[in-house]
């Protein structure tokens, strides 16, 4: 069988090589990974990539999966798929995955099961075949299908904005084109493709969509809904974009993010001063970053910590992941359950190098100390914005200094004047959760706290100018904390 191209739709390409452009998606030398199932969309993608390769020089190397559910059919898919590439001079690989048992011992709808399936097929082609980018052939109806079943099934502003054109090296360059033109495209140009039964049965939920829905919408509303949503959806992009960053913010203000213990706090008096719109988002923001996942982390969850915020003293709520919010003084803390048992056996006490790199025993997290010399050594004191790595003067080091949690007697020097603090004062003043107490790692000169990571230097051992010999204490080796102590 003889694949040829006649000619192309000037129209359509020109529209394809713009968008490429306007979102940087192919560049010189890169080597793209294309799924090619047989079907009209990806079929014509692959062509269209030919087309853009004659200005751009760049690899393509293609992707089947046989996901073994429709027996002859399948099979005669792949050998389209391969007949194709091998008329296109371009790499093939091909995967057989059993789709069904898959699904059965995960779990999941055969739909979910092939997506991953895919997806874990591009990956390993992508890493294997040094590819830096995966092309994906989803157009602009795929996109309006995706937000439809996004708000049926209860979404926020990021599932309202679809499917991105750029994912970090997963690109789209179909989203500017509805499957009409593509159709359009296949029909002019004479390109021979697949036809996949399973498209047309209603089985699957995005078919039903595709099949009723949309249809519905284009005959009975407006003929182009499509187009509106599609319209829609790169206006929610944009706001998510800029509601993300405000998130940030007041996340930065509001939230002490304490990443060598995986705890968040959320301060209410400054959470009750934001905005409504957006203390959701920075709950939601808390939850996913103590619980390391994304996923299975529900509306229903962060308007339970909103709740939780009126509560009285004490009051505590079990959370996905093995999480648990509690509220105490006028905090909102958010950690795992049994937290205060996972200290690191090295946290409890711990010397350190001085010079050197001492290791935290237990935890993943190094304390790497390095002497400065005033005189010969550059030092501004600019460097002090950064979180985690501090100075001192280690002219009035007495002790050997150690790495470890709080002990009876502890004392911070918390002014110029020289005031001190018991230690268990400092953490109730600062209206630190007693569950937190014993998990805050403290940099230690005998008795004196040298440092509160996260929280505050002794003044006692700030710089000065009659400061000869500055110690620089770098904690490395957890998540960054956005903090300025």
């Amino acid at each position: 069988m003889e694949i040829r191209l006649i000619c192309y739709s000037i129209g359509m390409i020109g529209k394809i090589k713009d968008y490429i452009k306007k979102y940087n998606m192919i560049e010189e030398n890169d080597r793209v990974i294309v799924g090619v199932s047989g079907g009209i969309d990806s079929v014509c993608l692959l062509f269209v990539l030919l087309e853009v390769r004659k200005e751009i020089p760049f690899e393509i190397v293609a992707v089947h999966v046989n996901h073994e559910l429709r027996g002859v059919s399948a099979d005669a898919d792949e050998s389209f798929v391969e007949l194709l590439c091998n008329e296109k001079q371009v790499e093939l690989v091909k995967y057989h995955v059993d789709i069904r048992t898959m699904a059965k011992m995960n779990k999941q709808t055969l739909e979910e099961a092939g997506r991953g399936a895919r997806q874990a097929a591009f990956e390993k082609t992508c890493q294997e075949k040094h590819g830096t980018k995966i092309v994906m052939a989803h157009h602009k109806n795929d996109n309006a299908e995706t937000m439809l079943m996004n708000l049926s099934r209860g979404t926020g502003l990021r599932g309202i904005g679809g499917m991105r054109p750029v994912r970090g090296n997963i690109i789209r360059p179909f989203l500017c084109v509805q499957r009409s033109e593509i159709e359009a495209f296949a029909k002019k140009n004479l390109i021979a493709y697949r036809i996949d039964e399973s498209n047309i049965s209603d089985d699957y939920t995005r078919n039903r969509i595709r099949n009723h829905t949309i249809p519905f919408l284009e005959e009975y509303v407006n003929a182009n809904a499509v187009e509106h949503m599609n319209e829609t959806m790169l206006q929610m992009r944009g706001v998510y974009e800029y509601v993300t960053k405000q998130v940030d913010k007041e996340y930065e203000r509001c939230v002490t993010d304490r990443g060598m213990m995986n705890i968040n706090v959320i301060d209410l008096a400054k959470f009750r001063e934001m905005d409504e719109i957006l203390k959701g988002p920075v709950i939601l923001k808390c939850l996913t970053d103590v619980a390391e996942h994304v996923q299975n982390i529900t509306q229903t969850n962060v308007n339970t910590v909103r709740a939780l915020c009126d509560n009285q003293v004490g009051k505590r709520i079990d959370l996905p992941y093995d999480m648990i919010a509690l509220r105490e003084y006028e905090n909102v803390v958010i950690r795992k359950h049994g937290q205060t048992e996972e200290i690191p056996s090295g946290m409890t006490s711990l010397k350190l190098k001085v010079p050197g790199i001492t290791e935290i025993i237990g935890s993943e997290w190094k304390v790497e100390c390095t002497l400065l010399d005033r005189e010969s050594d550059t030092f501004t004191g600019t460097e002090l914005e950064k979180v985690y790595t501090k100075w001192f003067d280690y002219d009035i080091i007495r002790d050997t200094l150690e790495i470890r949690t709080r002990r009876s007697g502890d004392i911070i020097t918390v002014d110029k004047n020289g005031s001190r603090q018991k230690l268990k004062v400092y953490f109730i003043n600062q209206k630190i959760p007693s569950e937190m107490r014993d998990l805050i790692p403290l940099v230690a000169d005998g008795n004196d706290i040298v440092w509160i990571p996260g929280y505050r230097i002794s003044s006692a051992y700030h710089v000065t100018e009659d400061t000869k010999h500055i110690l620089q204490i770098q904690i490395t080796g957890g998540e960054e904390d956005g903090r300025d102590n």
